[in-house]
């Protein structure tokens, strides 16, 4: 480049001849240093803008290839097992992401926020260190599990169900903890293409398989919760293909859990205190109204989370881009992307929930079957519970970079208090529609908390 710049640029004193007399002139180069500078950077800036839609787009459909899995095999559960066999599936996997919740804010958030600031070598490192961790927590998670499946608390043993189904848990768990840690760790650096190569086979496989169990009359929630184990298994063969991606050093290994640990054990307990107010709302509405209404409480929000493309897409990528620019822009930036963030969600989220409310409840028809019909008000409660939640993604993104885990712990023991202060009375009265006032309200809660904290402190780093 340099030596076409200067075949391209005459020199700055040349030398020419009128007759005999010589004269010098001095003569300007036709680009300069700084003009050239500017191209290159205008350049270079196209590119990573160009790059950064195209992460964003390959982000969006991995996300829609496994959401529309998920939706799929549920489908298939519902429309072949019934109401009873779809709500111990539903539970079983709303179960096991409230345990990951613990890996998601010791080992997953701590990793995506720091990763992208580290040199190649160290993240390496990192990972490997991060990877080790995941392993140890989905081991103790397996163990927790296969001794509640052995050996039953007392109180429990009427409810014939929960044992095979925590058996079951145990190899899914274990295989869906690894692919989950394979996608958090491509998305944090943004590397769509191999997420695709991990998602893709993975999703293709489960469907297969739930599609034979179904075809052989062998589909039951506990077969279905092992056969998605199966097709995790390509988790594993990717990440022996690319174990030069992992360093493991002991003494690093230690201090990296130090660090994530303090990084995390807000956030472990926000992820907690959020999966908890989840996940009890299966088991408010199956201890209040039984396991048919679980089943249709759990048709109801697979339907109402057919958005769950988007909706991950943008809390992943809202992570994974905030991150990345509080870390070359500082607070400003970072407040200016949060705010026009929820701006955008606020806007198309609104829109596309109210369109799902008003046809829901015929698409939880057609999908599952006549014993899922006259759905439409439980999945527009849910619908108003869905959009505040993903309205609170910007924001808990934005603390997420800033590490600020005392404002997010907060902000989930309020949602927690809204749950049981007013979501059991409207769960016990109105059954699967209380569920939906119930987590607007949390959300809400959480919502206008979570932006008061961030706003101040915004304002005080500008100023």
């Amino acid at each position: 480049m340099a030596d076409e710049i200067s075949t391209l640029e005459p020199p700055a004193h040349s030398i020419t001849e009128s007759g005999s007399a010589r004269e010098e002139v001095t003569a300007k180069p036709w680009l300069s240093e700084t003009a050239l500078d500017d191209v290159q950077l205008s350049r270079f800036s196209e590119l990573l803008e160009r790059l950064r839609r195209s992460v964003c787009t390959w982000g969006f459909v991995d996300q829609a290839i496994v959401s529309i899995a998920s939706f799929a095999a549920a489908a298939i559960v519902g429309r072949s097992c019934g109401t009873i066999e779809l709500g111990i599936y539903s539970l079983a996997v709303k179960i096991f992401w409230l345990a990951a919740g613990i890996p998601n804010a010791l080992v997953w958030m701590p990793y995506t926020a720091r990763a992208p600031r580290l040199p190649t070598e160290r993240r390496r490192y990192f990972l490997g260190s991060a990877t080790s961790h995941m392993a140890l927590l989905a081991a103790v998670l397996c163990l927790a599990l296969l001794l509640v499946g052995i050996a039953p608390l007392a109180g429990l043993s009427e409810k014939t169900w929960l044992l095979p189904m925590c058996l079951a848990l145990v190899p899914f768990s274990l295989l869906m903890m690894l692919k989950e840690h394979l996608r958090r760790v491509l998305l944090a650096g943004m590397e769509t293409s191999s997420l695709l190569r991990v998602d893709v086979p993975i999703a293709a496989s489960q469907l297969l398989i739930l599609g034979l169990l179904a075809w052989t009359d062998q589909l039951s929630a506990t077969t279905a919760l092992l056969g998605v184990a199966i097709g995790c298994t390509w988790a594993v063969v990717w990440t022996a293909m690319h174990r030069d991606r992992f360093r493991l050093e002991r003494r690093r290994v230690q201090s990296h859990w130090s660090h994530n640990f303090q990084f995390g054990r807000w956030l472990l307990v926000v992820s907690v205190a959020w999966l908890v107010g989840e996940a009890s709302y299966y088991w408010l509405v199956e201890g209040f109204h039984g396991l048919t209404a679980m089943g249709q409480f759990s048709a109801a929000m697979i339907t109402v989370t057919f958005f769950n493309p988007i909706l991950l897409t943008v809390q992943n990528l809202a992570r994974s881009i905030l991150s990345n620019g509080y870390a070359e822009g500082g607070e400003e930036v970072l407040w200016c992307k949060t705010l026009r963030g929820t701006r955008l969600i606020g806007l198309s989220f609104g829109v596309m929930f109210t369109l799902l409310a008003l046809g829901g409840g015929t698409l939880v028809h057609f999908v599952f079957g006549e014993k899922f019909a006259g759905l439409g008000p439980i999945v527009a409660s849910l619908c108003l519970g869905m959009f505040f939640h993903v309205f609170c993604s910007p924001v808990e993104a934005a603390l997420t970079a800033l590490k600020d885990g005392r404002t997010m712990l907060i902000a989930s023991l309020l949602r927690l208090g809204m749950i049981l202060t007013a979501g059991v009375p409207l769960i016990a009265l109105y059954g699967p529609i209380g569920v939906g006032f119930a987590m607007a309200a949390g959300a809400f809660t959480a919502f206008a908390y979570q932006w008061y904290c961030f706003a101040e402190r915004s304002r005080h780093a500008v100023s």
